[in-house]
């Protein structure tokens, strides 16, 4: 009997460890997170035999799995709305402080994404996905939006790298490298988060995240997570243009200056300009 409570006593211990233990992806929304969420849970469903079914719920699957840790992802009060109109935090929540000690202990893959890529394709979604929409307000007003444009996303980065030497462990990815070689990116995030993955199930993941693939996936309702609200219109899909630089199409002369004015805030490692 003594040794079944030590044993139980130790199952608890180790559990509650566990569940302590976090591993988070952090980003700024439409940064590639949705895509890196969505490869991942590919692998982990191929690798541990599930359903083959598509998902982004990448900290639901964790959970069923029982992982030594516990794996979610955050937009870390940037991201206000979710498409279905629920508030997920106050919009100045964001710039109240820039303590992240919540994040303490913790281990962090923080995704970077250009930020002038970012507000266009952030433009696109609040004028076409979700229930709470911009209405008219033209990508120049909205860049220049004092709660919701292009300063926000500064604000975000330089919050976090204040803070890269909170966590545990911190580590940055861009999107654009995630375009270039998904491959080493790929291998890089399973080496960080800790995870085994099978080469085949990678390989697997990475093809089916391809955007052409991922498109076809969300137009046909394949995929738990990606909700689809116009299908004639690719500005309102979730999988938009996938592509690094596409702010030069659509920013004015004058945008494109006032984003660089803003960006000359930002430590070397996370400037685009």
């Amino acid at each position: 009997m003594r040794r079944l409570k030590k044993a139980f006593k130790a199952l608890l211990a180790d559990r509650l460890e566990a569940a302590e233990k976090r591993k988070y992806i952090v980003s700024y929304p439409k940064s590639g997170a949705t895509w890196l969420n969505f490869m991942l849970c590919r692998m982990l469903i191929l690798q541990h035999g599930l359903d083959d079914n598509y998902s982004v719920k990448l900290f639901k699957l964790s959970a069923k799995l029982n992982l030594p840790f516990r794996l979610e992802w955050t937009h870390d009060n940037s991201h206000v709305y979710d498409e279905s109109g629920n508030v997920c935090c106050e919009p100045e929540d964001q710039f109240l402080s820039w303590n992240r000690d919540g994040f303490r202990h913790s281990e962090v893959l923080f995704i970077i994404r250009d930020p002038r890529d970012i507000i266009v394709s952030l433009y696109h979604h609040r004028k076409n996905r979700g229930k709470i929409r911009i209405g008219d307000q033209s990508l120049s007003d909205f860049i220049r939006d004092p709660l919701w444009g292009f300063e926000r996303i500064i604000n975000f980065y330089e919050i976090w790298w204040h803070n890269r030497s909170v966590p545990s462990r911190f580590k940055v990815i861009s999107y654009e490298d995630l375009l270039v070689d998904p491959v080493r990116v790929v291998r890089d995030v399973l080496a960080f988060l800790e995870l085994e993955i099978d080469e085949p199930h990678m390989m697997d993941a990475i093809e089916k995240g391809r955007a052409e693939n991922m498109r076809k996936l969300e137009l046909n309702k394949s995929v738990e997570g990606m909700r689809v609200f116009d299908e004639t219109n690719q500005n309102s899909w979730k999988v938009r243009r996938a592509k690094a630089g596409g702010y030069m199409d659509e920013m004015s002369e004058d945008d494109i200056a006032y984003c660089h004015a803003r960006m000359k805030k930002l430590p070397w490692q996370l400037n685009y300009e």
